[in-house]
């Protein structure tokens, strides 16, 4: 039996979901809950970082290439819009991810201070 991309993406991104559990456990065991919201922040930051780079080209060879695009028929624009927009769609994914790990490590954090011991 074959796989498609499509499954094998999927795959893929369910194995990064599973490091980030094992990642957010670990950092839990060693920094608490505040570790766990800079884990969170980082990922969100990564993923925010990375989205960013597709829309906005800043340096290189993408500059030109955005150029260009702009000189396109609107077909191929579109085309290039969606093909965008599937590339980005797991990184907001894992943007969401960072962003459930940062608030639940400010509430873990809140939670040991207000509570008492």
């Amino acid at each position: 039996m074959r796989s498609s991309a499509g499954a094998l993406a999927n795959a893929l991104a369910w194995s990064v979901v599973a490091a980030l559990i094992a990642a957010a456990v670990l950092v839990v065991n060693r920094l608490g809950f505040v570790g766990l919201m800079l884990l969170g922040g980082a990922t969100w930051l990564v993923c925010l970082r990375a989205e960013l780079d597709q829309d906005v080209p800043t340096w290189g060879t993408e500059v030109f290439r955005a150029h260009l695009e702009q000189r396109r028929p609107s077909e191929q624009r579109d085309a290039a819009m969606e093909e965008r927009h599937a590339l980005l769609s797991p990184l907001r994914f894992y943007a969401r991810c960072g962003m459930a790990l940062a608030a639940a490590g400010l509430a873990g954090a809140l939670w040991q201070i207000w509570t008492p011991a």
